[in-house]
């Protein structure tokens, strides 16, 4: 009689076995079976995303540096993951983006940020452009002028504290300086002014701000790795803290931002409070980095190029004789001006991470190499504007 009894032992080996079949079938697939077989790339990066995760995870972010050496050794198509590709192209940019009659879809496991109802993490191309669309109101002409006053005494905050620092030696960090003014003036405009951070207010600029939106990007780095563990981090705070250091300032950025949401949500059900919450939560995030760091980064290349600094200074001394008159709607016209504002966007390129894009019901022809339908695409924004093929002189 055969016996069916089976030890731990046996039982162990049965799933060790299984896992290691599974394992090495998936490997030989994507390396010779998959539609991706033929493209170059690292064998171990099409094999697995733990290549990926290795520079992002181990080496801090690094894999965006990586990309760049892998181009230069394999050209200027790559298949960067089992499932991925990644151009560096700027002529391509147009395709893998598209336009209003293009289908694309954002790939979800790149954009999850922790507010999975932000129009940022809405993957579905239909979805997007319908909240894309509710946002664009507060984005218009119209109520940009409308919040002219609130940028102009903010701006005399920050002008105060540049002005304060004038013949003492001491440093000021051009960063924190702006991250304090954009949190001011965004959380003003979205919360109201009696919620509003009031950084500027203080007597002394710190980096708290600043300290907290980097927080947010290091942690996200690594979270897009490991995603599931997003919302445990996001409820119990200080095990994800002591886990990743970093994510103290992703608490410290939800505490103030939820804190100001509470107080204002008045809304109908339609526009319940998780909603809410995540959408505010995002837009102040994000319009707190970018606009900061092209402020910081502008004014220092202004300075370090004192021609350049004159050209624009005699510019808007001829436009303004009288400070008070400045308008934003003038200063828009100002051509030299326009120059700078556009020099200082490229030479930022703030979004130094890659954004993939899916075209799902058409394949993309790029050179001799046909991408399938469904294929993440990606290109990454901070190589295009650095690229020579953009601008002859780069840096």
């Amino acid at each position: 009689m055969v016996s069916l009894t089976f030890d731990i032992s046996e039982y162990l080996l049965l799933l060790v076995t299984a896992v290691l079949v599974y394992t090495s079938t998936k490997v030989i697939y994507r390396l010779y079976f998959s539609p991706l077989a033929g493209f170059p790339g690292p064998r171990l990066a099409a094999a697995t995303s733990l290549y990926e995760a290795y520079f992002d995870i181990v080496k801090g972010g690094k894999f965006m540096f990586e990309l760049e050496r892998l181009h230069d050794k394999y050209g200027s198509i790559l298949r960067i993951n089992p499932r991925e590709i990644h151009i560096m192209d700027p002529s391509f940019y147009d395709t893998v983006y598209g336009g209003p009659l293009n289908k694309r879809d954002r790939l979800p496991s790149f954009i999850q940020n922790g507010l999975p109802l932000t129009t940022f993490e809405t993957a579905p191309h239909g979805l997007h452009r319908k909240r894309r669309k509710l946002l664009s109101p507060f984005l218009s002409t119209q109520s940009v002028t409308a919040l002219q006053p609130v940028i102009e005494e903010r701006l005399d905050l920050v002008c105060s504290h540049l002005s304060g620092r004038v013949g003492t030696g001491e440093v000021l960090d051009l960063h924190s300086l702006f991250a304090s003014f954009a949190a001011d003036v965004m959380s003003t405009y979205i919360l109201g002014p009696a919620y509003s951070y009031a950084y500027l207010d203080k007597a002394e600029i710190t980096d708290e701000w600043k300290t907290n939106v980097n927080s947010i990007f290091e942690v996200l780095i690594q979270l897009r790795h490991i995603p599931f563990i997003f919302r445990p981090a996001r409820k119990f705070p200080k095990i994800a803290a002591w886990l990743f250091p970093d994510f103290s300032g992703v608490h410290q950025f939800d505490k103030k931002t939820r804190e100001g949401v509470k107080a204002v949500n008045y809304l109908p059900k339609e526009k319940e409070f998780d909603r809410l919450d995540n959408e505010l939560h995002f837009l102040i995030f994000a319009a707190t980095d970018a606009p900061s760091q092209v402020m910081a980064i502008t004014l220092f290349h202004l300075l370090w190029n004192p021609e350049t600094y004159q050209k624009l200074k005699d510019e808007l001394d001829e436009a303004f004789p009288v400070l008070s008159e400045a308008d934003w709607t003038k200063l828009k016209s100002l051509p030299y001006l326009a120059a700078v504002v556009k020099e200082g966007l490229r030479l930022s390129a703030v979004v130094t991470s890659r954004l993939p894009r899916i075209a799902p019901d058409e394949a993309l022809q790029y050179e001799k190499w046909t991408i399938p339908p469904g294929t993440p695409v990606a290109m990454t924004i901070h190589s295009v504007l650095r690229s020579p093929e953009v601008c002859t002189e780069p840096m």
